[in-house]
């Protein structure tokens, strides 16, 4: 069986951030009113019977001596699940689950770049809402405003396209002319629109693996 690596790196002081955010909410998770509350969210989402199912969890009230910190860890949770989303982005380059006539190849491939795109704008807003929530709690200055400009410059490349793509006109790359043009040839008749053909799905595999 073939193994397929992910570009996942190990970050141990996430790891270790982590445990200890579970640690910091262990008292709250034994709180009876806190246990009836995720009762009610696990009866809720299980309930398969309804058509249109009500949400019956209801609210449950954070006590005030730990708001802010709860806040703070939710929002590095987020954070958290919008880099493990990115992280995954690359399997839907590698697989096209489309049959034909659904979905041309050329529009699969802008779908996921914008996807791909946007995810970086989503970390982006989460750091920074992230960092807002915990300056409080430290008790001191994180150079928000330093380390935002210092993440717009690293991910130029890809938070660029989002923003042509969302304020101006669809990102353009020569790869989608590549493509257009060699699934347009593929339609002739004879061996040179098989050539084109192959060449097409050449040009979308070399593609989604870069």
């Amino acid at each position: 069986m073939t193994t397929i690596e992910t570009p996942t790196p190990e970050w141990p002081k996430t790891h270790e951030v982590l445990a200890r955010l579970h640690a910091w909410s262990k008292p709250l998770r034994e709180q009876p009113d806190f246990r009836a509350f995720n009762r009610r969210k696990i009866s809720a989402a299980i309930d398969l019977d309804g058509r249109d199912p009500e949400p019956a969890a209801g609210n449950f009230d954070i006590p005030s001596e730990i708001a802010a910190e709860y806040d703070a860890v939710m929002k590095f949770y987020y954070l958290h699940a919008a880099c493990d989303r990115l992280q995954s982005l690359h399997l839907y380059f590698r697989r096209y689950p489309f049959r034909p006539g659904e979905m041309r190849k050329v529009e699969h491939l802008q779908n996921m770049f914008d996807l791909f795109s946007s995810a970086f704008y989503v970390v982006l807003q989460r750091v920074e809402t992230y960092l807002n929530a915990l300056e409080p709690l430290a008790g001191m200055d994180l150079q928000i405003g330093w380390w935002v400009k210092r993440y717009r410059k690293d991910f130029a490349n890809e938070l660029g396209p989002r923003n042509q793509t969302t304020h101006h006109r669809p990102y353009d790359d020569i790869v989608y002319d590549r493509l257009w043009v060699s699934e347009v040839m593929g339609l002739k008749d004879g061996d040179g629109g098989a050539s084109w053909q192959r060449e097409h799905q050449a040009i979308y595999r070399r593609e989604t693996r870069r």
